[in-house]
């Protein structure tokens, strides 16, 4: 299971028992599985060769995420500015693409060396 990296602290500003704890995990994780879910959500709509359909069910992912990170409900759980956390998603997300296409084109390469030879 991949991990988000993010910047930032989880809401929970004062260090009471009620904001640590299980229940500062329970709010990170929330935050890092929607922030997973974006990264996947954005990589899904770069793929070519989607149907029209598949691309209109991302886009509404998309949106609906966007629209969960600029709630109130996100800014209770976290401090992160929402702008920030999309930005470090996309800059994820295209790193992940670098390593996939990087990770491709090495299997490719040893097909053809294997031919060569």
């Amino acid at each position: 299971m991949r991990r988000t990296t993010m910047h930032g602290r989880v809401a929970g500003r004062d260090r009471s028992p009620a904001f640590s704890g299980p229940w500062y995990e329970l709010r990170a994780m929330i935050v890092r599985k929607a922030a997973d879910d974006y990264i996947d959500t954005i990589r899904g709509l770069w793929k070519s060769g989607l149907v029209i359909e598949d691309k209109r069910l991302r886009l509404k992912e998309k949106l609906e995420l966007e629209r969960f990170f600029y709630s109130k409900w996100y800014d209770c759980l976290c401090d992160v500015p929402p702008d920030k956390l999309i930005r470090s998603c996309i800059i994820k997300a295209k790193e992940l693409e670098r390593e996939a296409i990087e990770r491709k084109n090495k299997q490719e390469v040893r097909k053809l060396l294997k031919k060569a030879v």
